[in-house]
């Protein structure tokens, strides 16, 4: 089980320390492994997903300085990630299982395990802090049990996959992946391709900004980065791209307060300008949280564009205003509401909309591990009409001559050129725009002109994008 430590940029806009053997202090190490223990159980148990549990947890970290909350990042996420390897350990250690019922148990033997076996903390110490969490625990009942099994574990080889097992459960076993998806992916892509995708899953994400255009030029971005010791290197295909070589906490770097930069990933950066946003047009973002892509229509339009940011989500409109605030974008309407309902924004029309639709992530798996284990086949079906019915709706609200681009990060056809093809079929009064001509997205286009990126260790996420256009007097 070749697991690689788990540092790479929080939710809340911190990248986690490089790895460390242990906290700071007993007393913080403790209240670490307790909120990864919190953050694993609620994932699993309670499905809540990986990034709000773990923004919760951040938030309740109080007194912890940027190397603990890295250690309880890389713990949380690590333990995610490689969920089944750990499971199949500790089910090899128990004389008989243990119920699920006993999430807070379930949540401390894998996060120690974690920690003993794929981080530099020594076995013992990873044992000890795991029976003295379940003796402050209402589960203290399982003190002796955890501590055994847990001194199994820790030594025990990784299993070999089992004798007979077809390509795609071979798999999906040797990667940490559900094998229906790592069955899917064979027979859609072929084996080698699906090889990559979960090896690209399992691998740490590299951590990139936006530099913001608003306030800031890249050239003199890199150069107070190097002059403050920051190394990162300008990004090959985003203009606006820079990549960190090194973790370290976001709100410390050099501009983050003055609203220089914004993180994401690279793949992101290249969705917004495939609108070809100018000043005084009329643009919607469609399914905007968490803002980052209306950020970069404002900056491309040089904050002169009239830019409508749309999403069901309140609390998530509010972090999206705070974070406009420190990027100094102003002139956005934010609106809560359903982009995909007939009653949405009655009467308006735009000249361009962004659909980066609500999708099952697929190619985001190595920032958000939790999907491999709370998305099925069912679901992908689901995500697909729900684009479908936004799609739909948003088409109907952009003016003759208007441009629409559609995205995803997802790898799955459903919801990408399929997706595509189906809209066009319905909507005879729109076209497919190809995207060729576009240096940013050489070797990234399919035959028909759209965008598909495949995740790669140290590349972009895993992305697909199409412009559409409804033809008219052309806004391109």
């Amino acid at each position: 089980m070749n697991i690689e430590n788990e540092a790479k940029a929080a939710p809340d806009g911190e990248a986690a320390a490089p790895p460390t053997p242990s906290p700071n202090s007993p007393a913080k190490g403790r209240v670490t492994r307790r909120l990864a223990a919190r953050v694993v159980r609620e994932t699993m148990q309670q499905r809540v997903p990986l990034d709000e549990a773990l923004e919760l947890a951040l938030e309740a970290a109080h007194g912890l300085d940027a190397r603990d909350r890295g250690f309880l990042h890389e713990v949380a996420v690590g333990t995610i990630r490689w969920l089944p390897h750990l499971d199949r350990l500790l089910l090899a250690a128990m004389d008989h299982p243990l119920s699920e019922r006993r999430g807070y148990a379930w949540a401390v033997l894998r996060t120690a395990l974690y920690q003993a076996r794929q981080m530099r903390v020594p076995a013992r110490a990873a044992v000890f802090e795991a029976v003295e969490l379940m003796r402050a625990s209402p589960e203290k009942d399982l003190v002796g049990f955890v501590n055994a099994v847990l001194r199994r574990s820790v030594e025990a080889p990784d299993p070999e996959p089992p004798a007979g097992l077809d390509e795609a459960a071979r798999l999906a076993f040797l990667h940490a992946h559900p094998e229906w998806m790592a069955r899917r992916w064979v027979e859609a892509a072929g084996a080698e391709t699906a090889r990559r995708r979960m090896e690209a899953g399992n691998a740490l994400p590299p951590l990139t900004l936006r530099v913001n255009g608003l306030k800031q030029r890249r050239d003199d971005l890199l150069a107070l980065f190097a002059a403050a010791g920051v190394e990162a290197r300008p990004c090959l295909r985003s203009p606006d791209g820079i990549q960190l070589t090194r973790g370290g906490a976001i709100p410390l770097l050099p501009g983050y307060v003055e609203g220089w930069f914004a993180v994401q990933d690279e793949g992101a950066q290249l969705i917004a300008p495939m609108l070809r946003p100018r000043p005084g047009e009329s643009i919607l973002d469609a399914c905007a949280a968490p803002g980052g892509k209306s950020a970069h229509l404002a900056a491309l339009t040089g904050g002169k564009a009239h830019l409508t940011a749309v999403d069901p989500d309140s609390f998530r409109l509010k972090r999206m205003a705070d974070n406009f605030a420190r990027l100094g974008v102003s002139g956005v309407t934010l609106v809560p509401g359903d982009a995909g309902s007939p009653e949405w924004l009655p009467g308006r029309m735009f000249d361009k909309a962004l659909v980066d639709a609500p999708c099952s992530g697929t190619g985001v798996i190595r920032r958000h591990p939790d999907i491999k284990w709370h998305r099925d086949a069912a679901g992908l079906v689901k995500a697909a009409e729900g684009q479908r019915r936004i799609l739909d709706n948003v088409a109907r609200r952009v003016r003759p001559g208007g441009v629409m681009v559609y995205a995803v990060c997802s790898l799955e056809t459903e919801e990408g050129g399929d997706q595509v093809r189906r809209f066009l079929a319905e909507h005879p009064d729109w076209a497919l725009s190809p995207l060729d001509g576009e240096a940013s997205l050489e070797g990234l286009l399919t035959d028909e002109g759209m965008m598909r990126i495949e995740p790669e260790p140290g590349g972009m996420d895993g992305f697909f994008a199409a412009r559409l256009v409804r033809p008219g007097n052309g806004l391109l």
